[in-house]
């Protein structure tokens, strides 16, 4: 049960605490004049904010444990426009969460406590959603046949079958939740040979429920493991391979493998099918920014622009379709930064105040992540405030969750003070800060 006040950032907070698998959403939703559906949350004060059908599905976005969105608020399942997915469950199935409920009109209070009691029973009993959105429908026709609430709770999905989840029988002697646990030793130990030993025990990967081999994938990405990531991936289920999130995951891997261009490939295909998103955006920024320093080294001056100017146009892309995300604003800043040209120093001022203050709200949730810190970090350090970029790092450091991010850090910073040593700028105490990420960046395999 999440608290009031119930904010976009609260819920997303609330979520990357991880391991949920239904969110389960009561409020009021609705369609404005210019045909964009949304949904009623509230601001930090208490206020009103309604959320736009694309910010909602911004929230939930690359949550690969997330299996259904339950949304009782009205409206929720309704079209807001012409395209097949305008509209709040529309948008979220497209953004890639497997399957969504909402009805498609004004559905009353004790109609939807009916549907949810018994929606959850049978889910619970089955794992099949599409049958017990059916059994759900069918007892609300019983309870009240002579009204049409039965048939507003609409159900969208991206499954071939309708199966949620398998149950819990054993694999190996072992339940998922053993299984899991051992993963999650292995990857705090970060090493890759002993997750390719729990890999073994498991058996051929056809075998294991999906959830544990997204699992799995998962760890290996913890251990910067990125070939057997690339490998995992194609021993998916056929329904979690063609998850928005997984595909991020899999181009995320190949640009780490060096295989850039094949990365940029697989994000463009995803801009393509379910539009643009600041995860999708970021990582193209990123393939393309490993491409301009990778034409740098080649001395093709040239090339290298071009791909430097790539790279912040979909950082920046990135940041301003979700301006709460400071990750990709951050990365703008330190290219505009490195770039210095007039124009870029410019855009670099405009954006600065933005990603500032969009970096103090991830910083005023309960428990802010390791981005929140690393952006605040990135941030100081561009200012040149050698004790403010201290405490940053102090605080990323203790909210690492990954290698690979201190890592991704260091080397941000790097080429910042590369740059300003090229200018005659020499910081001794940023040489220090990157140490630090770096040491905590590369356990002891």
């Amino acid at each position: 049960m999440l608290e009031v006040p119930a904010t976009v950032v609260r819920i997303r907070d609330r979520l990357l605490e991880g391991g949920f698998h239904v969110l389960h959403l009561v409020g009021h939703g609705g369609i404005d004049a210019e045909g964009c559906a949304h949904l009623v949350l509230e601001t930090t004060t208490g206020e009103v904010e309604l959320v736009p059908e694309r910010m909602v599905a911004e929230i939930v976005e690359g949550d690969l444990s997330l299996r259904l969105i339950t949304l009782m608020a009205c409206h929720g399942g309704a079209s807001a426009g012409d395209s097949p997915f305008s509209g709040l469950a529309p948008q979220l199935v497209r953004r890639g969460v497997p399957a969504a409920i909402a009805a498609s009109g004004a559905l009353p209070v004790d109609a939807a406590g009916c549907f949810t009691e018994h929606l959850y029973r049978h889910l619970a009993l089955w794992g099949r959603v599409d049958a017990a959105v059916n059994e759900a429908r069918q007892k609300l026709h019983l309870t009240a046949s002579d009204l049409p609430d039965w048939s507003l709770p609409m159900l969208f999905m991206r499954l071939e079958d309708g199966v949620l989840w398998q149950g819990s029988e054993t694999l190996g002697g072992r339940s998922p939740a053993e299984w899991i646990r051992e993963l999650t030793s292995a990857r705090g130990r970060g090493s890759a040979i002993e997750l390719q030993g729990i890999e073994t025990q498991m058996g051929p990967l056809e075998d294991v429920d999906g959830d544990l081999a997204m699992e799995l994938f998962l760890a290996y990405r913890a251990v910067e493991s990125w070939d057997d990531m690339v490998r995992i991936y194609d021993r998916l289920p056929r329904g979690q391979r063609q998850l928005p999130a997984a595909r991020q995951q899999l181009a995320f891997a190949l640009n780490r493998q060096g295989e850039h261009q094949q990365a940029i490939w697989m994000l463009d295909q995803l801009l393509q099918e379910v539009g643009p998103s600041h995860e999708t955006c970021g990582m193209m920024g990123r393939a393309y920014k490993d491409l301009w320093r990778q034409a740098e080294q080649q001395d093709r001056t040239i090339l290298a622009t071009g791909y430097l100017d790539k790279a912040i146009a979909n950082y920046i892309q990135g940041f301003e379709i979700d301006w709460r995300n400071g990750y990709a604003g951050i990365n703008a800043l330190t290219l505009l930064d490195i770039k210095g040209a007039a124009e870029s120093l410019e855009r670099q001022r405009e954006l600065l105040p933005l990603v500032q203050f969009a970096v103090k709200q991830q910083l005023r949730a309960e428990r802010p992540g390791y981005w929140a810190h690393a952006t605040a970090l990135e941030l100081a350090v561009l200012g040149g405030d050698g004790p403010a970029a201290s405490s940053a790092c102090a605080e990323a450091l203790v909210t690492m969750a990954e290698p690979w991010q201190g890592v991704s850090t260091a080397d941000n910073l790097r080429l910042i003070r590369d740059r300003r040593r090229a200018r005659g700028v020499v910081e001794p105490w940023l040489d220090q800060l990157i140490a630090e990420l770096s040491s905590l960046g590369n356990p002891p395999r």
